[in-house]
């Protein structure tokens, strides 16, 4: 993940894409968020016309002493805040 975010895979796409004669695109990618190397799930969240992504990960137990999952972070797609989503119901 860090290799991929760093100027020498900037430079190596750069090359790659005039090699094969193509122009640069408006798309941009940025990290705001990790990256996270634990045991994660991701869950992506619709309620309506609003979507969130919720990024949780395994815990040992809880209280109870039954697995548990705790949540890393969460993002509003549309607006790409941080906000705290939980899981819809089934």
């Amino acid at each position: 993940m860090r290799f991929f975010m760093s100027r020498v895979a900037h430079g190596l796409g750069r090359f790659l894409r005039r090699a094969v004669g193509r122009r640069r695109t408006r798309v941009r990618w940025t990290s705001d968020q990790g990256p996270v190397f634990t045991n994660c799930i991701g869950v992506l969240v619709y309620d309506g016309d609003a979507a969130g992504l919720l990024v949780e990960q395994a815990t040992p137990y809880d209280d109870a002493g039954d697995p548990a999952l705790a949540e890393t972070f969460s993002v509003d797609l549309r607006t790409g805040h941080g906000v705290h989503l939980s899981h819809p119901k089934a």
